[in-house]
């Protein structure tokens, strides 16, 4: 009997980061564009913007935005040094006196995707299916948002807030559940 022993030789050089390999692209990408969005817009104010992030299993966590750098590829790192993968964001909420309209934030113009998944399909029925300006309690990610208007919506994104004019809930939806209406 002949045993061997395994050589190793040195490891080699780090290849690069890539990029984030999530099921949602479309949707993933939309909710990056907004939190880069957002730390931009706190750059450029020189004050941090309150954020509430809701997961896909239910979990929350509260921070701030503050540069751009925070957000990364395939991950938010919020100033209390929470990470959060941008995979497994379903909605997000800007706290205290901001809104969106008072950030500049808006929707990337992502092209109308071809269906040929079934993440694609559900997306775009579930999108379509909403009416703009009408009132939902949105369930994403296992939380609701409360009761919200509806105001913007686009390829992979809603915009929501409490009343027509102001959105303050950006919903993935490719992680929305139900949208019941209110």
């Amino acid at each position: 009997r002949v045993l061997f022993r395994s050589l190793r030789g040195p490891q080699g050089p780090a290849g690069p980061t890539g990029t984030c390999q999530c099921e949602n692209c479309d949707c993933t990408t939309q909710i990056q564009n907004v939190l880069e969005q957002i730390a931009t817009a706190a750059a450029a104010s020189g004050n941090a913007v309150k954020i509430q992030i809701n997961t896909v299993n239910g979990g929350t966590t509260t921070g701030s935005l503050s540069n751009p750098s925070q957000v990364g590829n395939g991950i938010v790192t919020l100033d209390n040094g929470d990470i959060v993968s941008l995979c497994s964001i379903a909605w997000i909420r800007v706290t205290g006196n901001d809104t969106f309209q008072s950030l500049g934030i808006t929707p990337l113009p992502l092209p109308e995707p071809a269906q040929t998944s079934c993440e694609e399909v559900c997306e775009k029925a579930i999108r379509d299916s909403l009416i703009i300006g009408n009132k939902y309690n949105f369930l994403a990610g296992g939380t609701a948002t409360g009761n919200r208007f509806l105001n913007v919506k686009a390829v992979g994104i809603l915009f929501v807030g409490v009343s027509t004019s102001t959105s303050d809930t950006a919903i993935s939806t490719c992680q929305l559940e139900v949208a019941k209406p209110q």
